[in-house]
């Protein structure tokens, strides 16, 4: 007779559990293939805040799903959301539903907890569309060869972020969050201990986070990783006119550390940054829109209790709108939306319907990720144009900026 294997799903506490958490970085290793600079930043920094849902087989530890924790600002209302990393499963025991049932219980548990939405970077769209996420948030990117005259002589100074004083520190943050407050209605807080660990990221994958002064005047801020001959600027803030400076002060800086002047490199934020200065910063310029951030709406009520009318109605807009969620059935309930210029009522109906959609799609109506017009799905009682232009009147999260990658 067969013994039944003993198969177990849980969430491991990662100062205690050591046995695995070595089988995560084991895990984490055979299947992304990071560095060991890399992994020992991830697992000495990063695991101690996060969340480690697992699946063991016979005390193996054989698939795996990271939570990270990061403060965020929806909508002007702060919150902690968890960034999903990690997700991994033995090769040899995939496609046995291993991801499906860590991917719900840590999605159950982060709506427990309070949270409206996750999100993630996916290796691969595909992987994740059957459990409802969609793109959220896609960057404008720059990259080619580094021209030869770019790291002209210039007045800013550029000093690495770790050298600064508490007080310049707490300078950076503040210039940091003065571009993205009121700006987006979606983004990571920037705080001193974000800075400090995306200088420790920055520095396992080559690159360093550096601060740029024009005198005593903070200019910019810029991440970068550098490895074999290949940089990508994570994120740069500053002020579009600034970017010529912004540029030849980054690589006088980077060719006075001993690099190689014959660069790859990327820019893959380019929101704060001139695209046409970079463009012509380079040799054989690719500009190219890239998904990046998918998410997935966790609790419908109160994602949808932050609907708001769209800039210039002035007239109440309410609807009756019905959630399909498979994964989590909490959600599928009927809501009827009401929503004024002064507030917004969201109240379970037994009514019938007037639109019906899955939570991917009303996931893309929450972001404004795709145009109304284009979203899956179905309606009583109203025509499809009557619908667009009831759904068109509300307003969810109309801005985001999200590029942090673990």
């Amino acid at each position: 007779m067969k013994l039944q294997k003993q198969i177990n799903l849980q969430k491991i506490n990662n100062q205690t559990d050591e046995e695995q958490v070595l089988q995560c970085y084991s895990l984490w290793k055979d299947c992304f293939g990071d560095s060991n600079e890399y992994m020992e930043y991830y697992f000495k920094n990063k695991l101690k805040d996060n969340q480690v849902y697992v699946i063991e087989e016979e005390e193996q530890v054989i698939s795996m799903l990271h939570l990270n924790p990061f403060r965020m600002s929806l909508k002007g209302k702060e919150n902690v959301y968890h960034y999903i990393v990690g997700v991994a499963t033995q090769e040899e025991k995939r496609g046995k539903g291993c991801m499906r049932n860590v991917l719900t219980k840590a999605l159950r548990e982060q709506r427990e907890a309070g949270e409206i939405f996750t999100y993630l970077m996916p290796a691969a769209k595909e992987i994740y569309l059957p459990y409802d996420f969609r793109y959220i948030y896609t960057q404008d990117r720059v990259s080619g060869v580094l021209s030869e005259d770019v790291a002209t002589q210039t007045e800013l100074e550029v000093r690495p972020y770790a050298e600064l004083s508490n007080q310049e520190k707490q300078d950076v943050v503040s210039f940091a969050m003065d571009h993205l407050e009121g700006i987006f209605e979606l983004y990571t807080i920037r705080d001193q201990a974000y800075y400090d660990r995306l200088s420790l990221e920055m520095q396992a994958a080559g690159g360093d986070v550096v601060t740029i002064y024009k005198g005593n005047a903070l200019k910019g801020i810029s991440s970068f990783m550098l490895e074999n001959g290949h940089m990508e600027i994570v994120e740069t803030i500053t002020s579009p006119e600034e970017t010529k400076q912004m540029v030849n002060a980054l690589f006088s800086y980077v060719f006075s550390q001993g690099k190689d002047q014959s660069l790859q490199v990327a820019w893959l934020e380019t929101h704060f940054l001139d695209v046409n200065v970079l463009q012509q910063s380079v040799k054989d310029s690719e500009y190219k829109k890239q998904p990046i951030i998918m998410a997935r709406v966790l609790d419908v009520k109160q994602a949808l209790s932050l609907l708001e009318l769209k800039e210039g109605e002035t007239e109440a807009a309410t609807i009756k709108l019905a959630v399909r969620d498979e994964l989590l059935s909490e959600n599928e309930k009927t809501y009827k939306i009401m929503v004024s210029a002064n507030q917004t009522v969201i109240e379970q109906t037994e009514e019938e319907y007037e639109v019906c959609m899955d939570i991917a799609s009303l996931t893309e109506f929450f972001f404004e990720s795709v145009p109304t017009d284009t979203l899956c799905f179905e309606t009583k009682g109203l025509n499809r144009a009557e619908a667009v232009a009831r759904l068109n009147k509300l307003s969810g999260c109309r801005s985001s900026y999200i590029n942090e990658i673990v």
